[in-house]
């Protein structure tokens, strides 16, 4: 395989990757902004979603250690129902 033919495989695979992007916000996953959040899967976009919430906590923002306790409020029934919710769900929502 010559360059130009692996330039246009590479461009081949990012354009199946972008069209699998998904995104949501914040608040749609429980927490408390409408910073967008994306990822090419539901454990991806999980993921991105705990490294923003983490960020913001530790900056000292009280609505999302707001959403963190509201969670946590929750047995671990309600919050697994609720992940294998956003999982079986996750196709649905809109492209990044």
């Amino acid at each position: 395989m010559n360059i130009l033919e692996s330039i246009v495989v590479l461009k081949e695979i990012l354009i199946i990757s972008i069209k699998n992007m998904k995104k949501t916000t914040c608040r749609e996953l429980r927490g408390s902004c409408d910073v967008e959040i994306s990822g090419e899967t539901p454990e991806e976009m999980g993921e991105n979603s705990k490294k923003h919430v983490m960020e913001m906590v530790h900056s000292g923002d009280e609505g999302h250690k707001a959403a963190i306790e509201s969670m946590q409020q929750l047995s671990k029934e309600e919050q697994m129902k609720w992940y294998e919710d956003f999982k079986s769900n996750f196709d649905s929502l809109p492209d990044a």
